[in-house]
């Protein structure tokens, strides 16, 4: 833009005071000043003459020579105005070689144009001290004529060493952001309050929640599940009071529900100008280093057990034989004995009472050699029905008759190769538990099914081995178990029954041929909902190709991202559950209880296609909480599941006829038909 002046008189005698303050600078006398000029003029003059920074004018343009500098020459510089006027030094020669063509390059260009121009450069001092400058000038013109060009000089060396410092400050801390933006190891910086601060890409993947989600949520509330709280609120306390870095281990919870195993390395600091302290936390999925844990405990577990085995094995094994010579030389004596007396001579109980006891000896020999896996068998191919069919009149001896026995065996059941004898031992013993845990009146229900285990199901499942099974389910109604209960079951000599009511060593037993024949068990049992006892036996198969078409042959159906409530009270099968389902292309919602489960449903009313929830649960059953669920989402769809069988649950009243119903243990194939037709067919189950 073009600045056009005329001269009046006034400002011809502005510049014959510009010209007086060339000569005398600052020094001018206020009265002189006051004899010459008018009180505007003094203002004007005493205003330049105290800027902090050089005002000049040049009238030679081609060479920069000066005809007027400010007194603020001198701080701008360390020259005076008259050393600048008379070019010793030229501005222009002070100028930093490195910017001295772009500042000639601007103000030409300015000149040229007849416009105003600002920039900034590097000049030297007298001193030789490079020094940065702010340069804001224009041509004055007269005529459509450059007369002269004039301009304000400051000094911005203070300010340009303050740029750099936080230019460099920044710089470091961009270089910081970025390096913790791209490291694999997720990264939070949280407060006090509950709110990040900031975290990083690893971690945003980690919780499956966006930057800005997880910027807008309560880490202590959302992230933590309320069971973690308390530890977590103790391991930052001792932080607080130490200063030192914590480590902890917790679990998040995902924005999709599901649970997540972390280890966390936690330090404090605080904010230098605001006091406030902050936590910066590194965090590490610990989900594999959990099942190898998991998996090792298993394996511990495994070889305890086989020491177990062993041990007993070699005293079985090494005793039996003359055991059970004395036994026969016991009980053989004590039938002549019997034989020859008659029944009213007062031996004749004493003696009928060292029979029977030495039969029982001979009993848990037995019983001792099977846990051991040191029975001597005669494996062959079985009729599972056909063999229990043989020996349910036995069956019902046994367990009484207050004890209704039903069987429900499934049709065109595949053939297993086992001893036909190890079936008795086995039902004999599941069947007498499940008389032992009921009083008075009850029911024991005894089911056969077939069953394929693929690699998914194994590979939580150690115990199992992929391929396909026939189960054999022994339930009863009784007083059920706990989880410490369930635990030891299987160890020998434990028993919940009165001193001289059990040996402990009926359950071992049925674990040890199950063993011998490379099957494995499963219990489900809860106080007072009783228990359910699944044994899998291998499917015989002579060609093996087949099996493996069995297996291979099995395609998946799979999700259109339909939103599923999962609801169950055991952590390790709700997070079974989930992966399956999400690897299904399923969303999921997840509750511990069906109180929770209720309140998520209210939260999320139009997404849920379906109800997946197991049956007995404390706070009220699966049926209790689908009825439930439907006074807020009428036409919802509900799967029960449950390690009781379907058979034992509808007996119970539980569940009606009809329902769609998933027995635990299942496959992601399970889960996947039985999900797939639910939600494809439109039942509500």
């Amino acid at each position: 833009m073009s600045q056009e002046i005329s001269l009046t008189e006034e400002e011809q005698r502005i510049r014959e005071l510009e010209q007086l303050l060339i000569k005398y600078g600052s020094r001018v006398d206020s009265g002189l000043l006051g004899n010459i000029f008018s009180e505007s003029q003094r203002r004007i003059a005493s205003l330049i003459a105290n800027l902090p920074g050089m005002a000049y004018r040049c009238e030679n343009i081609e060479n920069w020579k000066m005809e007027f500098v400010s007194e603020g020459g001198l701080s701008v510089t360390g020259y005076t105005p008259e050393e600048l006027i008379n070019n010793t030094p030229a501005y222009g020669d002070i100028i930093h070689p490195d910017d001295s063509k772009r500042v000639w390059d601007t103000v030409k260009n300015a000149v040229d144009k007849k416009d105003r121009y600002e920039l900034e450069y590097r000049i030297y001092d007298r001193e030789g001290r490079e020094r940065w400058v702010w340069e804001q000038g224009g041509a004055v013109i007269e005529n459509d004529m450059v007369i002269f060009l004039e301009g304000f000089i400051m000094d911005i060396t203070a300010q340009k060493l303050v740029e750099r410092k936080l230019s460099e400050q920044s710089h470091r801390e961009r270089f910081l952001a970025d390096l913790i933006e791209k490291a694999e190891q997720p990264f939070a910086i949280g407060f006090s309050d509950g709110k990040l601060g900031m975290c990083n890409h690893a971690f945003s993947k980690l919780t499956g929640y966006t930057l800005d989600e997880l910027k807008a949520v309560d880490w202590s509330n959302v992230l933590t599940p309320p069971e973690w709280r308390k530890s977590e609120a103790e391991s930052l306390k001792r932080l607080q009071e130490t200063k030192k870095q914590v480590n902890y281990e917790k679990e998040y919870v995902r924005k999709d529900g599901t649970r997540i195993p972390v280890e966390l390395i936690v330090h404090i600091t605080q904010d230098e100008k605001t006091g406030e302290e902050y936590y910066y936390a590194f965090v590490t999925d610990i989900t594999e280093r959990k099942k190898a844990e998991r998996d090792r405990k298993e394996l511990q577990k495994q070889l305890s057990q086989a020491q177990k085995l062993e041990s007993i094995g070699r005293l079985a094994g090494g005793v039996a034989h003359d055991y059970n010579n004395m036994l026969s030389v016991i009980t053989g004596y004590s039938e002549l004995i019997i034989e020859s007396i008659s029944p009213e001579d007062q031996i004749y109980e004493d003696m009928q009472e060292i029979y029977e006891a030495a039969k029982h000896s001979a009993e848990i020999t037995q019983q001792l050699l099977a846990f051991a896996r040191k029975q001597t068998v005669s494996p062959r191919v079985t009729d599972l029905n056909n063999t229990i069919e043989k020996i349910l009149k036995m069956i019902r001896r046994l367990i009484g008759e207050d004890i209704e026995l039903l069987w429900i065996p499934r049709e065109n059941l595949w053939p297993v190769k086992i001893d036909p004898t190890q079936i008795n031992q086995i039902m004999a013993n599941l069947c007498v538990n499940a008389r032992d845990s009921i009083s008075n009146v009850g029911k024991i229900t005894i089911e056969t099914e077939t069953c394929t285990f693929d690699d998914d199901y194994c590979n939580s499942h150690s115990d199992c081995k992929k391929g396909s099974y026939v189960m054999i389910a022994v339930s009863d109604n009784g007083c059920g178990m706990d989880d410490r209960t369930v635990d030891m079951v299987f160890e020998p000599f434990f028993t919940t029954k009165k001193s001289g009511k059990g040996t402990g060593l009926g359950l071992a037993t049925v674990y040890g041929i199950v063993k011998q024949n490379n099957g494995f068990i499963n219990i489900y049992s809860e106080p007072e909902h009783g228990t359910t006892i699944k044994i899998y036996i291998p499917r015989h198969i002579e060609d093996i190709e087949s099996e493996k078409s069995i297996l291979q042959g099995r395609s998946i159906s799979m999700g259109d991202s339909e939103t599923i409530l999962v609801v169950e009270d055991e952590p390790a099968t709700l997070r079974l559950t989930a992966r399956m389902l999400n690897e299904l292309n399923y969303s999921t919602i997840l509750s511990g209880s069906p109180i929770a489960a209720i309140e998520k449903a209210r939260e999320n009313t139009d997404k849920i296609s379906l109800l997946v929830t197991d049956v007995v649960m404390p706070e009220m059953n699966g049926k209790q909480l689908a009825q439930a669920l439907r006074d807020i989402h009428p036409k919802i769809k509900v799967l029960y599941m449950s390690g009781y069988t379907a058979n034992v649950i509808a007996h119970r009243g539980i569940l009606d006829e009809g329902i769609h119903f998933l027995p635990k243990p299942f496959t992601k194939k399970d889960l996947a038909d039985k999900v797939h037709q639910i939600i494809k067919t439109g039942e509500t189950g």
